[in-house]
């Protein structure tokens, strides 16, 4: 009777010690399972930051804009304002760079309006991460400093990376051939055929804080040897905050055929603000 009843003991102490570890294993389970549940809840309310997130970085990769806004104020003997407002909007991808770069001057002069000037130019590059590329462009433009009622620009050729496009430097020369159609206010309208050649380059100086740019073109007419245009643009940019940047700008621009009452030479030097992605 003795050894039935410590049978019964033992079997009862087996039977309680399964059923804890069975509740102990299912208790386990649960707990991954509840982990695991969490884990998927947490993913499905990341994802569509997750999403926006990737879609921010591409929009951004993709999409390049830059606006700026230069200008200065001259009070005394000569009473001096001007006001320049450039932006560049472009589409970037491993073939493609498409930009718009609209431009307005407004300035006046002892109280008389000097510029009212407005232009866009529309830029095309092909296959512009490779040494050797393609552009094209077409450009507009109105200016009252001038006396041009109307200019048209259109044409194309090829260019080259001197220095291939990083974030830090970039460096290229381009040349072609542009069609030019000029409605004067006062002289006769002029069409030509024009050679152009443009050097471009963009350098972050001074422990690469400081972003200094320059683009420089010379248009010769084909048809008229005394027919020149030229342009330089200089600039430099130090930031503020991520977006924004404190900005100096030099720019000096000839002509050789004016108005008579106008000078072939033009130079500004401006200060303002850029932003930027």
């Amino acid at each position: 009777m003795k050894l039935i009843v410590k049978i019964l003991i033992v079997f009862k102490v087996i039977l309680i010690i399964s059923l804890a570890n069975g509740q102990t294993t299912i208790t386990e389970k649960d707990k991954i399972k509840n982990t695991n549940q969490n884990n998927a809840k947490s993913d499905s309310l990341l994802a569509p930051q997750k999403l926006a997130k990737n879609k921010l970085a591409w929009i951004n990769k993709r999409f390049k804009y830059k606006v700026t806004t230069d200008g200065f104020l001259a009070k005394g003997n000569v009473n001096r304002t001007l006001f320049v407002g450039r932006g560049s909007f472009a589409y970037i991808d491993s073939v493609m760079d498409l930009s718009v770069a609209p431009v307005y001057l407004y300035g006046k002069q002892n109280g008389n309006l000097a510029e009212d000037d407005y232009s866009g130019t529309m830029y095309l590059n092909m296959f512009h991460e490779k040494r050797f590329f393609q552009w094209s462009l077409a450009i507009f433009e109105h200016s009252r400093l001038r006396g041009i009622d109307e200019r048209h620009n259109y044409g194309g050729g090829i260019g080259c990376q001197i220095i291939k496009k990083t974030e830090n430097q970039s460096l290229s020369i381009t040349t072609g051939i542009l069609y030019e159609k000029v409605n004067f206010s006062i002289i006769s309208d002029r069409e030509t055929w024009r050679s152009t050649t443009r050097l471009k380059g963009r350098h972050k100086v001074i422990h690469k804080h400081v972003k200094f740019a320059h683009e420089t073109f010379v248009q010769p007419s084909i048809l008229n040897s005394f027919d020149l245009r030229w342009r330089t643009i200089l600039s430099l940019e130090a930031p503020i905050s991520h977006h924004l940047s404190a900005r100096v700008a030099y720019q000096h621009t000839y002509e050789s055929i004016i108005l008579p009452t106008k000078v072939k030479d033009d130079y500004n030097i401006t200060f303002g603000l850029a932003f930027s992605n």
